[in-house]
């Protein structure tokens, strides 16, 4: 049986990886930029473990509206964004700002923070756990 140290390190360690998501430019078109990660399309389904039950955007919903993007694919692990190719490179530094801004991770980050050192505190919301009848 895992330590309550250990069972809050996996509950947070797989609460963050849903906020993973990676911004990658196409190689070979240059209209194609890739989003990928763990990101569920509905930002709030899972948004309540790391964020309190705030209303968190999902990525698409985060990077719509900027210039140069013709048309968004959604799709649950890749979704592929069609834009103009001379603006590529700048749409995915902006993509990165604006999902950084919005508690987004990279793999790297994520690595980074479940590497860290062990949970002390459950990660779920107190409304969540079970009540403690006396």
């Amino acid at each position: 049986m895992p330590s309550k140290s250990e069972m809050y390190t996996s509950y947070h360690v797989a609460s963050l990886r849903q906020w993973v998501v990676d911004v990658e430019p196409s190689e070979a078109a240059p209209n194609l930029i890739y989003l990928r990660g763990h990101c569920p399309a509905n930002g709030t389904r899972y948004g309540f473990m790391t964020h309190e039950r705030q209303e968190i955007p999902s990525r698409v919903q985060t990077i719509r509206g900027l210039k140069g993007i013709q048309r968004i694919e959604d799709g649950f692990y890749t979704s592929i964004v069609y834009c103009e190719p001379e603006r590529q490179a700048a749409l995915v530094e902006e993509m990165r700002g604006r999902l950084a801004q919005n508690g987004f991770l990279t793999t790297a980050e994520w690595e980074g923070r479940a590497a860290e050192a062990a949970v002390d505190a459950d990660p779920r919301p107190k409304s969540h756990l079970r009540k403690k009848y006396t």
